[in-house]
């Protein structure tokens, strides 16, 4: 179970990466192109944050293999939220005017 949860952990995470760089580099002016570079830099920080938190939580070992479950399913909580936030985001205005909707 532990594995599954670690495969659609693995896959939200590697596609939220590459759907919010994409829609923000559609929304942003060419003057504000280094707001794209501050989203790529957060999102390595985040990471190596992460990282390090569950190394914690892990080393402090409160429940044995229950620590590393916690962790998995608050993540997969978190892509869960992503998820529901995407589906209310609307298309940027370049897709629709590559499929000729405006």
């Amino acid at each position: 179970m532990m594995m599954v949860f670690t495969v659609f952990c693995g896959m939200g995470i590697g596609g939220e990466i590459t759907v919010a760089g994409t829609i923000m580099n559609e929304y942003l002016p060419p003057s504000k192109a280094w707001v794209f570079t501050l989203l790529c830099s957060s999102w390595a920080i985040g990471g190596i944050l992460s990282a390090g938190m569950a190394t914690g939580v892990v080393a402090a070992d409160y429940g044995g293999i229950e620590v590393w479950r916690q962790c998995c399913i608050i993540s997969l909580l978190m892509e869960i939220a992503f998820f529901v936030i995407r589906l209310w985001i609307r298309e940027t205005p370049r897709f629709l005017y590559d499929r000729g909707m405006i």
